[in-house]
C-alpha cells in the first residue's frame, strides 16, 4: 500500500476551467480527449488499467483515469510519492510542447 506525502497533478485539456469543491478538483467545460493524444505519456506510464512498466515504481506513483460518459478522458489524476517529484517532472517535460494537453499541479 502506498503511504506518505505526495504531490498531486492532473493531465487535462488546455483551457479547461477548474474549481476546487468539497469533493475535490472539478474541471468544467471539458469535452474530453482520446487516449490517442497521450502516446508519450502512455508509453511512460504504461496501460492505465494494467501493470505499469518496470521503469515506474508502483509504490511511488498512482495514476487514476476519469472518463466522461462517452468514453473520452476527462482527466488523469497522478500522485507522485517520490521526494523530488521525479514522475511529475518527467510528465511535465513530455507535455511541454503538447498543443492539446497540460499538466495542472494545484
Amino acid at each position: 500500500m502506498i503511504k506518505g506525502k505526495y504531490k498531486a497533478a492532473f493531465i487535462i485539456l488546455k483551457g479547461v476551467g477548474r474549481e476546487l469543491t468539497d469533493d475535490g478538483w472539478e474541471f468544467t467545460d471539458n469535452s474530453g480527449f482520446h487516449q490517442d493524444t497521450l502516446t508519450d505519456i502512455k508509453d511512460f506510464l504504461g496501460d492505465y488499467v494494467s501493470e505499469l512498466p518496470n521503469s515506474v515504481d508502483k509504490n511511488q506513483l498512482k495514476v487514476e483515469v476519469f472518463q466522461l460518459d462517452d468514453g473520452l478522458i476527462e482527466s488523469i489524476y497522478i500522485r507522485d510519492y517520490t521526494s523530488n517529484m521525479s514522475y511529475i517532472e518527467k510528465i511535465k517535460g513530455l507535455l511541454e510542447n503538447n498543443s492539446q494537453l497540460e499538466l495542472f499541479v494545484p
